[in-house]
């Protein structure tokens, strides 16, 4: 068993080739792809087939900040746990895992590269027809599935215990709703923007902000983080759950 490093392109590629089906004598090339904040993302392809997998390794820390901002790598555990247990309940709508070494926190996935972003196309003004119905599926299925209506109360403690990412769900409040509204060092603005961020550190908007946090706070834990989203009305989401609780 080899001890944790961090991947370069070379490292991921090498994986690739003993892990992902197939790779073994292809032709491969490597490509860092990952522009998040938190991992380190590899793109390898299989140069005649045009086949890829994606390598993705948790870091110790928070990769845009850095070493100053340890972040633990038990997140790549708990994201293939998660993985499966989706897959269990909702395998339409979920990448696959190929692999996952929890020695060097690495996942080896499905190459979804060919799909569109959805967060591209919604800023480039187009919304894909039936996306949000599709979503809310999913999530009233992975939600039913991890609720008090099907799981007893000592499975759904011992899920919790799991499931559960302190850590990340720290690091996600601080920067989506206590960074940005105060002059934090983490902050980048352009020097022209400066009166504004500075105005709105004053504003209002503040208290919505607070009560926004709150609401985050409450609701159910998906992934190490929390989820925002209500694409179905109340009705239609109590609907595609006694859908579930019926199939169960």
């Amino acid at each position: 068993m080899s001890h944790y490093h961090i991947f370069s392109p070379e490292h991921a590629l090498d994986y690739a080739r003993r892990h992902a089906p197939g790779f073994v004598t292809a032709r491969l090339s490597v490509a860092e792809v990952g522009d998040g904040n938190l991992n380190r993302v590899f793109r390898v392809v299989d140069e005649d087939s045009v086949r890829g997998v994606i390598v993705k390794q948790a870091l110790p820390y928070i990769r845009s900040v850095g070493e100053s901002w340890p972040l633990t790598r038990d997140r790549a555990r708990i994201e293939a746990q998660v993985l499966r247990c989706h897959g269990e309940h909702c395998p339409e709508y979920r990448v696959t895992l190929l692999h996952h070494d929890a020695e060097q926190s690495v996942l080896l996935l499905e190459d979804l590269s060919a799909m569109a972003l959805w967060r591209r196309t919604l800023i480039d003004g187009f919304a894909p027809a039936g996306a949000a119905a599709r979503l809310g599926d999913y999530l009233a299925r992975v939600h039913y599935h991890g609720s008090d209506f099907h799981l007893s109360s000592p499975r759904k403690r011992a899920a919790l215990a799991r499931f559960g990412n302190p850590e990340l769900c720290a690091a996600t409040e601080a920067v989506f709703f206590e960074h940005p509204y105060r002059d934090h060092s983490c902050n980048r603005i352009a020097q022209g923007l400066r009166p504004m961020a500075e105005w709105l550190w004053r504003d209002s908007l503040l208290n919505e902000v607070f009560a926004l946090w709150q609401h985050y706070r409450e609701r159910a834990l998906l992934l190490g983080r929390k989820l925002i989203m209500q694409p179905l009305s109340p009705a239609r989401l109590r609907r595609r759950l006694e859908q579930e609780i019926q199939r169960s």
